[in-house]
């Protein structure tokens, strides 16, 4: 119990009588070793947004700090060269269909012209052919000169040559016809592939949020409409506040008694809540304060632990080994009164004044390596009215 002391000094018989005072019993058992260790929260599940375009600023609908879900709108873009672009191609589009209506049309006319001069020279061969042997008939009976056969089959020669060539230059046609307007489909095929990247990339110039988490950056410029946008530049990064973690900063010389799995008490800002070791880094860093070597460990919180704040300071107490079977006392003032060389050891009416050797301490806790034995009655009030006392009533 923790009263107010009355000390009574009777100095003829140099004795110090003390009053009220704090007393506990020496125990033995287990003390469990720790370290303190400290870190932030961070959030590991992050995204960044790009610019998909140069642009400008167009509309703004978070900001810092919102919650976002995926496929949610988080700002619009004016992009004016990509809609000039889009308003171009549509342009040389309706030029290309027109002239491959013209080009076709053009090759139908040729096609239909030579067919009819073909069909008509087919004709003229039938009737030559049809009047030679008409004249064979009339030479024989000498009703016709020899000439004139020879004139109609020289004429049916030059008959057969126009249609072979006619014939020939039909198909020359064909094949140039398949050619050019295969060539001015795949042009128009191509101007309706850049249009709809076009109208693709400009449907993009609305900034859609990749995941679901919160904003925890943002580009200023954003805020102010017209303001210029390079493409690729960093409008958001929206990290997941579920996957919070905490990052701890541990000396090294504790990596091998630490483990994967081990539960640790954890204070966050006021909050005093619990974690487990998820990660227990492979590479020493000097440390901030340069007097030794640091490794990260990560913690992950408790599951009713979701409202971590990202860049919070944390403090952590970490288990690192046990010292069996001890003696030991609750922490207190005649620690720094005794100068943690003595010990006042209460025997009936009087205390007295023992020297002991002190080992660890953890925590609340003060490990007793000798001069008392469990048990005994220690006051553990401070020493400093009566430390020069041997024996004490």
């Amino acid at each position: 119990m923790g009263v107010s002391a009355y000390f009574l000094m009777v100095p003829r018989e140099k004795v110090y009588t003390l009053g009220n005072y704090e007393s506990n019993n020496v125990i033995k058992g287990d003390i469990v070793k720790t370290i303190q260790a400290s870190g932030e929260v961070i959030f590991p599940v992050q995204i960044n947004v790009l610019s998909p375009e140069q642009g400008y600023s167009y509309a703004l609908f978070v900001e810092n700090g919102d919650p976002v879900k995926k496929s949610q709108a988080l700002a619009t873009l004016e992009v004016p060269d990509l809609t000039e672009e889009l308003d171009d191609t549509i342009v040389k589009l309706e030029s290309a269909k027109r002239d491959l209506q013209k080009t076709s049309t053009g090759y139908r006319f040729s096609k239909s012209k030579k067919e009819r001069e073909i069909g008509r020279i087919e004709k003229d061969i039938a009737d030559k052919k049809n009047e030679i042997v008409k004249l064979k008939q009339l030479v024989l009976i000498n009703a016709s000169r020899e000439s004139e056969l020879d004139e109609a089959e020289e004429a049916l020669e030059d008959l057969q040559e126009t249609m072979e060539e006619d014939l020939i230059s039909l198909e020359e046609d064909k094949e140039l016809e398949s050619i050019d307007l295969e060539i001015r489909r795949a042009e128009i095929d191509q101007l309706e592939i850049t249009i709809k990247r076009l109208q693709e990339r400009i449907a993009a110039a609305s900034i859609i949020s990749p995941m679901s988490g919160e904003i925890i950056d943002m580009e200023s410029s954003l805020r102010v409409p017209g303001s210029y946008l390079s493409a690729n530049m960093l409008l958001f990064t929206i990290a997941d506040p579920l996957s919070a973690e905490i990052e701890l900063d541990v000396l090294e010389d504790y990596a091998l008694v630490i483990e994967r799995g081990q539960e640790i008490s954890l204070t966050v800002g006021n909050t005093t809540i619990v974690g487990t070791i998820e990660n227990i880094g492979k590479v020493a860093e000097i440390s901030s304060d340069g007097l030794g070597a640091t490794i990260k460990v990560e913690v992950i919180p408790g599951a009713e632990n979701t409202d971590l704040l990202l860049g919070s300071s944390a403090t952590a107490i970490i288990e690192v080994g046990k010292i069996e079977d001890t003696l030991y006392l609750p922490r207190g003032p005649y620690l720094t009164t005794g100068n943690q060389k003595f010990l006042y050891k209460v025997t009936g009416e009087v205390a007295v004044r023992t020297e002991v050797s002190f080992g660890s301490i953890e925590g609340n806790i003060v490990e007793i390596l000798s001069g008392v034995e469990a048990g005994d009655e220690i006051i553990t009030s401070g020493y400093q009215n009566f430390i020069d006392y041997h024996t004490i009533k």
